[in-house]
């Protein structure tokens, strides 16, 4: 079985980044899970003085998905600690979502000082037809990521999701806009 790594690397501030490339960690995603599609840094999630890691699984469980956090703290050893993941379930996503393509950060909305996360699913199905795509948010405001609201795209073959981004709070409501990209959208 394909075994694939997401690796956390340094890179110096220096004229030859080349050769000044240094291994700090590594994840290694399950078979086919494409561990590392996206990758983001985070405010320090468990509270250990230490910002996190979340690293794109799309690949994960057949295609469904899933995200992982790494403790940063463990970035420094040869193998990164999870702090914790999340798969959706088939109730949530349908089986070749590719939850995990794209990651992107929101400002705390439900006050347990953690961001939100949008995710990306772009394969995700619904009633806009197959392979419409999604966003999620994944919210922890229980102390445990769950899955708490899903946008799906706007027709068949969207692929919505594909890509997402926080942008600064545009109509003054407080939070960050999210910018989702649909690469197949509008056709």
């Amino acid at each position: 079985m394909l075994h694939q790594r997401a690796l956390v690397l340094l890179l110096p501030l220096v004229a030859n980044y080349a050769s000044a490339q240094t291994l700090m960690a590594s994840h290694a995603g399950g078979a086919q899970a494409r561990a590392g599609t996206s990758m983001l840094a985070c405010p320090d999630w468990n509270g250990d003085g230490f910002d996190d890691v979340l690293v794109g699984e799309p690949g994960f469980n057949a295609g469904r998905g899933r995200i992982v956090c790494l403790s940063g703290a463990s970035l420094g050893s040869t193998t990164a600690v999870v702090l914790w993941s999340l798969a959706p379930t088939s109730t949530q996503l349908s089986s070749d979502a590719n939850f995990g393509r794209s990651l992107a950060l929101l400002n705390d909305r439900d006050g347990d000082n953690r961001p939100e996360v949008v995710v990306g699913a772009p394969y995700q199905d619904g009633l806009p037809g197959t392979d419409c795509g999604a966003v999620c948010v994944v919210r922890s405001n229980t102390g445990t990521p769950t899955l708490h609201r899903v946008r799906l795209g706007d027709a068949a073959g969207d692929l919505f999701g594909w890509a997402v981004s926080a942008h600064d709070d545009r109509n003054a409501d407080g939070a960050r806009e999210v910018i989702v990209g649909a690469p197949c959208g509008g056709r």
